[in-house]
């Protein structure tokens, strides 16, 4: 299916490859999808160079897909856009953007910048590529399961709220840190998957410990700018202050 125009959907149901073969779900340049009631799961690739904009009801990326630069995903008042499974794939130097996005499973590959408030619950980053937070927007790192970014960069300009579970990586992938962080996490940043992790408190950051216990792992941790501990405990084991 191509769709270069406009695609209303307020149904319950789903796209799926029934017949095999493969198949897939293009939003073409021009093209805007609009989710306003229900549920829709994607169960084949959605391929998208427009505009995709779930104002209530729920999207489901069940299988992933390739979002190009200028494209777009994002949510508002009573909707939810979310990756539930597979591959979501930025194809080029940064830039599609995704609004009040969810990360609920699947992984995450290539550039792309968030706005809006995301919620990065429980899929990973473990390609190559670089997640940014802009300026307006907020990244919440939620539930208990491991959060991975093997070999990825993820860049904050603008406020996350670490309130739980662990941050591993590996094959120098890398958080910098050049706004807000604020870590209420009884946590971890380590390199599980060997090869080198960072995390940088660039010379504009502000780190703020407000609860738990978080431990930096061994070497991890480079601060540039200001951490600030209000409550609970930062373990920092070696780094450069």
């Amino acid at each position: 299916i191509t769709n270069s125009g406009n695609w209303n959907d307020t149904t319950t149901s789903q796209v799926n490859a029934a017949y095999g073969g493969g198949a897939t779900f293009i939003n073409a340049v021009g093209g805007t999808y609009t989710k306003s009631a229900g549920t829709t799961t994607f169960n084949v690739p959605f391929s998208n160079s427009g505009a995709v904009n779930v104002t209530g009801g729920t999207l489901n990326l069940a299988t992933g897909g390739t979002f190009y630069d200028g494209s777009s995903i994002g949510s508002s008042g009573s909707g939810v856009a979310q990756l539930t499974g597979g591959v979501l794939t930025g194809n080029g130097t940064g830039v599609f953007t995704a609004t009040n996005f969810l990360l609920t499973g699947g992984q995450l590959s290539g550039n792309m910048t968030f706005l809006g408030t995301t919620n990065w619950v429980g899929s990973n980053f473990n390609t190559a590529g670089t997640a940014t937070i802009g300026a307006t927007g907020t990244m919440d790192i939620t539930s208990a399961a491991d959060h991975d970014f093997q070999g990825h960069a993820i860049v904050n300009n603008g406020t996350v709220n670490w309130l739980a579970g662990n941050l591993r990586s590996g094959s120098n992938g890398s958080i910098t840190n050049n706004a807000t962080w604020n870590d209420a996490a009884s946590a971890q940043v380590n390199g599980a998957y060997g090869g080198g992790t960072t995390f940088t408190n660039a010379a504009t950051g502000v780190y703020n410990k407000t609860a738990g216990v978080t431990t930096m792992g061994s070497g991890i941790f480079v601060n540039q700018g200001t951490v600030s501990v209000t409550g609970g405990q930062l373990d920092l084991v070696g780094g450069t202050l």
